[in-house]
């Protein structure tokens, strides 16, 4: 083979490789467009709704003992919600939304005599837990003051000044060459940090039923816990048996969703009964 062969030969699988790849950005493009576009949108048009509605009931959401870890913060309200995409203010990319932000702050109902949501001491008795706390508090994005102060029994100790104020966010994201919408919940109850996947197929209207439920701190099913391989071998065991003796299994009861779409109440009168619940 002479070297213009070669070059060709090589030339012919360069070209070769770029019509793949443009084919498979298009093909990427119109997964964007058609599945996972609609269901951002979707989200952030729900966001947008819910946030309404709650500004016209003035009813706020209460988190009943927000931490086991830190009981000294109580009970607290949700509040200064933020809805932005893509970092920015407002729907700025409606047409090509990547990703959601949903922020608010949780405090205490009711603030101090000077306006300020007020703070709870901790006593850090050793460099290990100073450290340990700063990094705790430093990783959730909380307010602090601490002082250090020594004594003749472990050298070093400090005492944390920890404000009553928690931000939350819940951010959705595409993972663009995945097909994929990701979430990831940070705060919104005991510190939590959840992520997970979804298909554009699961963001339906049970799946907003749920989150809705979620954000409004009611019985919800919207965030489950990852199962281990063992509890998932159990589910599939059920599964074969029920399958195998069907009149073993219970029947199936409709879902409250199913419910709601039948009776015709709008999301206005579902915050309401949920509210008054």
């Amino acid at each position: 083979m002479g070297i213009l062969d070669e070059l060709k030969q090589q030339a012919d699988q360069q070209k070769q490789l770029r019509q793949q790849q443009a084919l498979s950005e298009q093909q990427l493009a119109q997964q964007y467009e058609q599945l996972i576009l609609p269901k951002m949108q979707k989200i952030y048009a729900f966001f947008k709704e819910i946030l309404e509605y709650l500004r016209i009931l003035e009813t706020p959401v209460t988190i009943e003992q927000y931490s086991r870890h830190f009981p000294q913060f109580g009970s607290l309200i949700q509040t200064a919600y933020k809805l932005k995409t893509d970092k920015h203010g407002g729907a700025t990319h409606f047409n090509n939304i990547r990703e959601i932000y949903l922020r608010f702050t949780l405090q205490p109902a009711k603030l101090t005599t000077s306006g300020n949501v007020g703070h709870f001491e901790v006593v850090a008795k050793n460099q290990a837990e100073i450290d340990s706390l700063k990094r705790f508090l430093n990783n959730n994005n909380l307010s602090y003051e601490w002082k250090r102060h020594f004594n003749q029994i472990d050298n070093a100790s400090a005492t944390f000044q920890i404000e009553k104020k928690i931000p939350v966010r819940i951010h959705f994201l595409v993972d663009y060459e995945k097909g994929l919408i990701l979430l990831e919940i940070r705060n919104q109850h005991d510190f939590n940090h959840i992520k997970r996947k979804y298909t554009p197929e699961e963001i339906d209207d049970a799946f907003l039923d749920e989150l809705a439920k979620f954000l409004l701190n009611k019985e919800n099913n919207f965030i489950q816990p990852e199962l281990t391989q063992e509890q998932r071998q159990q589910l599939r065991e059920k599964l074969r048996q029920q399958q195998s003796y069907p009149w073993h299994s219970e029947p199936i009861a409709p879902s409250d969703t199913d419910n709601q779409n039948k009776d015709g109440k709008g999301l206005l009168d579902k915050l309401s009964s949920i509210f008054k619940a």
